[in-house]
């Protein structure tokens, strides 16, 4: 996919899974990925989202906690141009549909009750749940990616290929909250960049982040690491002595903010 040129967010990670294929990019939880995995991830998974109707513009809810699917959901809206909505998981039930409600959005990925009540937003058709138990009119993550049954289902390269090919600089890629201000790919980009230059960021740094995914500015610590080749370190949750232990055994230095 010739994209390297082009100033998306899409484009700057499959540049990193081609300059960097091996590089460590994100730890979390005992999964390990690598920008070859994680741009693969995030192919694979656009397919998933053209297959069920997301286009270009559309958004596509996230309440999930830190975790390689936060990262993956958010790298696969922006390579076909969807807009990704960062919805807290800790937020009541009532703010979540009204999020979902202002938002537009047309998928939701949630690891908690998705629609309580049966109460479903006009423009919402997917629901993906995560854990073991779907609730009626879900579906899981597993279904979702097509690896329920048969396996990897094949990758339709020459869809997300079109779509990547429509998504611009100037196009939205993400929701911010609680202004639901829309930041362009080439904005998000400029603020990683940014902010890994001021931290003095460097190919193949380790970082740890406190920072839940599902709040304001959430992407700027995965797009700090994208734009240095660093690897991203987090996990589902924190405390003092946890973040102590992650670092020592990764040998990760604190990530600002």
């Amino acid at each position: 996919m010739e994209l390297e040129d082009k100033p998306t967010v899409g484009a700057a990670l499959l540049g990193a899974g081609a300059r960097w294929p091996d590089q460590e990019a994100f730890v979390c939880d005992g999964i390990r990925l690598t920008y070859r995995d994680l741009a693969d991830g995030a192919r694979r998974t656009a397919a998933a989202l053209i297959a069920r109707g997301v286009r270009k513009g559309d958004a596509i809810a996230i309440c999930v906690g830190n975790s390689a699917i936060w990262p993956t959901l958010f790298y696969a809206g922006a390579l076909i141009g969807a807009v990704a909505v960062p919805i807290a998981t800790a937020s009541a039930s009532a703010e979540r549909v009204d999020r979902l409600r202002r938002s537009k959005s047309v998928l939701l990925v949630t690891e908690v009750d998705p629609l309580p009540d049966g109460v479903a937003p006009p423009h919402l058709h997917t629901v993906v749940a995560l854990g073991r138990a779907v609730p009626p009119g879900a579906i899981g993550y597993g279904a979702f990616q097509g690896q329920v049954g048969t396996g990897r289902a094949p990758i339709d390269r020459t869809a997300v290929e079109r779509a990547a090919a429509a998504v611009g600089p100037d196009d939205a890629a993400l929701l911010d909250d609680p202004a639901g201000a829309l930041l362009s790919h080439a904005g998000l980009l400029r603020a990683g960049a940014d902010a890994a230059t001021r931290i003095g960021a460097r190919l193949g740094d380790r970082y740890f982040t406190p920072r839940p995914f599902d709040v304001v500015a959430a992407a700027l610590p995965i797009l700090v690491a994208l734009s240095a080749g660093a690897c991203l370190l987090t996990a589902p949750t924190l405390d003092a002595a946890e973040a102590d232990r992650i670092m020592a055994r990764e040998r990760g230095a604190p990530l600002p903010g």
